[in-house]
């Protein structure tokens, strides 16, 4: 009989979960933390014999011991800094480097180990990422991403509306909301393309893995440039699981 393996991804509003048998992912599923209880007693019910598991967290509120409850015979990994990890790091504040982007790395390095890697992660924020053909992680950068963006619109000025995200008409905006949506979307793109072509200089041959839930927002001439794996930070939680079982 096969084992199955659970992975959490919990983000700051929504919480992906996925079933692995060895690297095959045979559920997932996301949902709004609100329902966090509910969708845990609907998995139990649906893999009632799971016996490991790893989680992910950003938002800083644990939900390791309620997952434990419900798989009481199971043991669960926090996603962190002191796992055996498949990378060294440069990073000097190693304490801060998020578990998502830990999982990340991790993932990035299972899609190719003969270059380096310019991880993108386009989610809450946009994250960066540089691993060497030798899995150094160089370090990265963060800012912040499309909703972030607009919110801080509305939040730091008096008279900005809050507006969702949307794909704009122009380049140049005729009112004042076409002309948040251009300028946000067309400097996210201009910051990515800048990133790329920088990286680029500094690192031959470079890949550029792009994930999260806002990758589908970039422009195709963008996308011909990335290759696209949405399942990149599951993938690497495995991957971590597999190395600290």
């Amino acid at each position: 009989m096969k084992e199955s393996k659970l992975i959490f991804d919990s983000g700051n509003s929504l919480i992906k979960v996925y079933v692995f048998e060895k690297e095959k992912i045979i559920f997932q599923k996301t949902f709004k933390k609100e329902n966090f209880n509910q969708e845990l007693l609907d998995l139990k019910k649906r893999f009632p014999s799971i016996r490991k598991g790893i989680i992910s967290d950003v938002s800083g509120i644990s939900i390791k011991n309620e997952i434990e409850q419900h798989w009481n015979n199971a043991w669960f990994l926090n996603c962190h800094k002191k796992l055996k990890l498949p990378f060294t790091t440069k990073y000097t504040t190693l304490d801060t480097l998020g578990s998502d982007r830990i999982a990340l790395i991790s993932g990035a390095i299972l899609e190719n180990k003969n270059a380096t890697k310019l991880i993108l992660d386009l989610g809450s924020c946009i994250t960066y990422d540089i691993v060497d053909d030798q899995n150094v992680h160089q370090g990265g950068a963060i800012s912040p991403g499309y909703q972030m963006r607009y919110q801080i619109l509305k939040n730091q000025t008096g008279q900005l509306p809050h507006l969702k995200v949307q794909y704009p008409e122009n380049l140049w905006g005729k009112t004042t909301n076409q002309s948040i949506h251009s300028g946000i979307h067309f400097g996210i793109q201009h910051e990515i393309t800048h990133r790329i072509e920088k990286a680029k200089t500094q690192f031959r041959p470079l890949k550029i893995i792009g994930t999260g839930g806002h990758i589908h927002r970039i422009d195709k001439f963008i996308k011909n440039k990335i290759f696209v794996n949405p399942l990149l930070m599951a993938q690497g939680l495995n991957h971590l699981l597999e190395l600290n079982s």
